[in-house]
């Protein structure tokens, strides 16, 4: 029995390191959602008044690869979905914690119903893990975000 609950707490502490790898500072006018379910894909995850959600998680950089690979495989792989570009993807630094990396966006227009959507990914690869941040919403209400979540994505730091 003691054995058990010791594996268990072993467990416990190894999902919590590990999904402590990565922060984000949420954008201006994002609240911190703090989701009653353990997620552990999901490190940190925010949300407008109006319900665009940022999210941002991790996954090993396997096998090791830089920026360029990543944000051709992730366009390629966006594109075939069926998604269209919204422009040209936009490069940036992350700033936090002293240790600058590069990072890229990508912005997608998707058609829902009568309504236009933006759904924006960026990756700031590292040597073991590349951070992946997601946001989407109404395309009029997404740009009214756009500046601060921009802002956000140079927060991105990992520990």
């Amino acid at each position: 029995m003691r054995g058990a609950r010791t594996l268990l707490l072993c467990m416990v502490l190894l999902a919590v390191a590990a999904c402590a790898r990565i922060r984000v500072q949420p954008p201006d006018g994002f609240a911190e959602w703090k989701s009653g379910r353990f997620i552990p894909a999901k490190v940190c995850r925010a949300v407008s008044p109006e319900g665009i959600e940022l999210v941002l998680w991790s996954v090993k950089n396997y096998p090791p690869q830089d920026l360029e690979f990543w944000k051709e495989a992730l366009f390629s792989h966006l594109e075939e979905e069926g998604y269209l570009p919204a422009g040209e993807p936009v490069p940036f630094e992350t700033k936090a914690a002293g240790v600058v990396r590069d990072g890229v966006l990508f912005e997608w227009v998707v058609g829902y119903g009568e309504e236009d959507y933006v759904y924006c990914t960026a990756i700031i690869p590292s040597k073991r893990r590349i951070a992946i941040v997601e946001a989407a919403g109404k395309y009029g209400i997404y740009t009214e975000y756009r500046d601060a979540i921009l802002s956000s994505l140079e927060t991105v730091t990992f520990r």
